[in-house]
């Protein structure tokens, strides 16, 4: 990456860098390892780099936690894809989750409809291994000391005590799959994670995010210290307010002088037809958002 820029831009030139989901940690590593290069980098839906390169695989299932109930599986499995992808999130809660619902509790349910369910909840099915070479190559090396019976006891524990709730009995990310996965990338980074960098950057995260939730931008943001300006989108999405602060800080470096800023969203939003955003925004108090 930052071969490329001096290829393009010069050597020795800022770089901007703007990462969402995993792309944050790549974005982190960058900013640590090349802290005199940083120009305006955004961490946007936070994967803390610091758990990643501390903790045992496995128990970043704490970080991501998701369980349910596994006669449930297809239709949660619908449902987080579509809180994952919120521009198709009205037409599957307004058509096809209640036809969805009906198949599943009804034995005249046709073969068609039990594929396209079982093609959903297949998304996040160990059918690769293209995630495992990436998250485990960067993970710390295995305690061989374990086995594969403690790490899914301590899965099942999280799912019963940490997030017994919505979506999953699945892992979005096949961290549990490294203990045996025989290669580490040398190259990969395990910080500090503290450098002092040339520039401010930005952190967001997101209240109602399922895949990655706001206290690893927290975490993140608050190991920087002065050098990063937290956002906290509160509700889902974007709203005029976030949206407003990305672009001031893409069109001239300008970004919130607090450390925290917290954005509400727009109650102008529609999300369904009568419904809009704010009515369907809860009280986080006492949650661990």
């Amino acid at each position: 990456m930052v071969a490329l820029a001096d290829a393009l831009q010069g050597l020795g030139t800022p770089l901007n860098y703007w990462g969402l989901s995993y792309s944050t940690m790549v974005g982190a590593w960058f900013m640590n390892m090349f802290p005199d290069r940083v120009g305006n980098v955004i961490l946007d839906g936070v994967l803390d780099a610091t758990s990643v390169a501390t903790k045992q695989s496995y128990q970043t299932v704490h970080d991501h936690p998701s369980a349910s109930n596994v006669t449930m599986l297809m239709l949660r499995a619908a449902v987080y894809s579509g809180l994952y992808q919120p521009q198709s999130w009205a037409t599957l809660a307004n058509n096809t989750l209640f036809s969805d619902i009906d198949s599943v509790l009804h034995i005249n349910a046709t073969q068609q409809t039990r594929r396209t369910l079982a093609k959903r909840a297949t998304f996040s099915a160990a059918n690769s291994y293209t995630e495992p070479a990436v998250v485990c190559a960067d993970s710390v090396d295995a305690d061989t000391s374990l086995s594969m019976k403690d790490i899914f006891d301590e899965i099942v524990n999280v799912t019963r005590t940490v997030s017994p709730s919505l979506v999953g009995a699945f892992w979005p990310i096949p961290w549990h799959r490294c203990l045996y996965w025989p290669v580490r990338a040398v190259e990969r980074y395990q910080g500090p994670f503290d450098r002092t960098l040339a520039n401010r950057v930005l952190v967001i995260g997101n209240a109602y995010d399922n895949a990655t939730p706001f206290f690893e931008a927290e975490h993140t943001a608050d190991v920087l210290g002065d050098q990063a300006a937290l956002v906290k989108q509160n509700g889902f999405g974007y709203s005029t307010c976030t949206a407003n602060i990305i672009r001031g800080y893409l069109a001239n470096g300008t970004l919130p002088a607090d450390h925290l800023t917290v954005c509400e969203v727009d109650d102008f939003v529609e999300l369904f037809p009568g419904v809009r955003s704010a009515s369907v925004t809860v009280d986080n108090a006492g949650f661990k958002a």
